[in-house]
């Protein structure tokens, strides 16, 4: 600008401002000074085009020299500082040993197992033959076993003297006698029949040791028959047989008959209890009517509708049983007395159902009669367990359609 100046004339210093002012429409462009043509933004597809040899590098590109693989063996050197933490990062607050209280303490339910922990199967009762047998050696002693000192056999006084306690037995004793002859005494009998003809409180009270020895004999005697047939159907082998008896005294709030005392003594021996919901035995004592059987005693509506769906769906499998040899002979036929029998087909089942004339029954039980001679004979338990073993598979059955009642 300098050169400008010094080159421009001096009559450049003598002209006005003005000459050097411009007017404002000298710096505006029309607004088509700014518009492009479409096809000075188009590119041939040729612009984008690289030929192949744009992609390929040489091999020498991938290759990097042994060195730049090789690291100082300094890289692998960590200085043992590295290695040593401070003595803090060893010490844990006492906070960190201290357990609240209800860390120790467990639940009661904790503490309870199942009764199925406690039941082992009888296979784990079962030895193979081989543990029994011992070599000829284990019988085989030398002589000197055989020779005792003559002190050996002298033996003082006193060992030959007992106490008196020694030769009282405990009443529990005699029951284990009871327990072997499996049997009831007559004596029990005796003593409903005499009930029965004298059947109010004041013979009662006055006859009640009677009564008590009674009752502990058919007491024994049920134990007796849960002891040998749980040993077949586990779902009774941990009742009670003072559990499974009936009171000896009536409801007399609804009944003409105001007699205070039944004449005869019953066992309801089933799963869950004698006012369970599922089917059992059932042993009758009543001189001149005593009978030994089971099955399911009018359930209720809910328990009923199960048991006859159950007998419906499945009625092959259910008079394959009370049709077997067996159970027919023993039981003859499920009891079926006019009080016990619908006059038609429940609702809901086909009147030409094949089970009709099961479904139309309200109990589903078995009795065989006992006389008086079965109840004191030493073969009552077996009778009573070989009965309880035919009513098996049609307790089992029933009791299947329970299942979900618990």
């Amino acid at each position: 600008m300098r050169l400008i100046y010094e080159l421009a004339p001096p009559e450049i210093d003598r002209l006005p401002p003005s000459a050097f002012r411009l007017p404002p429409s000298a710096f505006r462009l029309p607004p088509t000074a700014f518009r492009l043509p479409p096809s000075a933004f188009r590119l041939p597809p040729s612009a984008f085009r690289l030929p192949p040899s744009a992609f390929r590098l040489p091999p020498s590109a991938f290759r990097l020299p042994p060195s730049a693989f090789r690291l100082p063996p300094s890289a692998f050197r960590l200085p043992p500082s590295a290695f040593r933490l401070p003595p803090s990062a060893f010490r844990l607050p006492p906070s960190a040993f201290r357990l609240p209280p209800s860390a120790f303490r467990l639940p009661p339910s904790a503490f309870r197992l199942p009764p199925s922990a406690f039941r082992l199967p009888p296979s784990a009762f079962r030895l193979p033959p081989s543990a029994f047998r011992l070599p000829p050696s284990a019988f085989r002693l030398p002589p000197s076993a055989f020779r005792l000192p003559p002190s050996a056999f002298r033996l003082p006084p006193s060992a030959f003297r007992l106490p008196p306690s020694a030769f009282r037995l405990p009443p529990s004793a005699f029951c284990c006698l009871f327990l072997s002859l499996a049997m009831l005494q007559s004596s029990t009998l005796k003593f409903i029949k005499d009930l029965s003809k004298n059947n109010n409180k004041p013979w009662f009270d006055a006859h009640r040791k009677q009564y008590d020895a009674a009752k502990t004999d058919f007491t024994t005697f049920i134990q007796a028959v849960i002891d040998k047939h749980g040993l077949k159907d586990d779902s009774i082998r941990e009742q009670e047989a003072k559990k499974c008896l009936f009171r000896i005294n009536r409801d007399v709030r609804f009944s003409k008959d105001k007699s205070p005392y039944k004449t005869n003594m019953g066992a309801s021996i089933n799963r869950g209890g004698r006012k369970s919901v599922f089917a059992g035995y059932y042993f009758h004592l009543e001189p001149g009517q005593s009978f030994v059987g089971g099955g399911i005693w009018m359930p209720m509506p809910p328990e009923t509708k199960k048991v006859r769906q159950e007998i419906d769906y499945c009625f092959d499998e259910f008079k394959k049983i009370v049709q077997s040899k067996k159970f027919t002979n023993i039981y003859g036929d499920l009891y079926r007395e006019e009080d016990m029998t619908l006059s038609r087909v429940p609702q809901g089942f086909d009147k030409n159902n094949p089970a009709g004339e099961y479904l139309k029954l309200k109990s589903w039980i078995a009795m065989q009669s006992l006389k008086d001679a079965d109840l004191t004979s030493k073969d009552l338990l077996k009778k009573t367990v070989t009965a309880f073993e035919a009513l098996q598979p049609m307790v089992i059955f029933i009791n299947r359609a329970l299942e979900n009642v618990e």
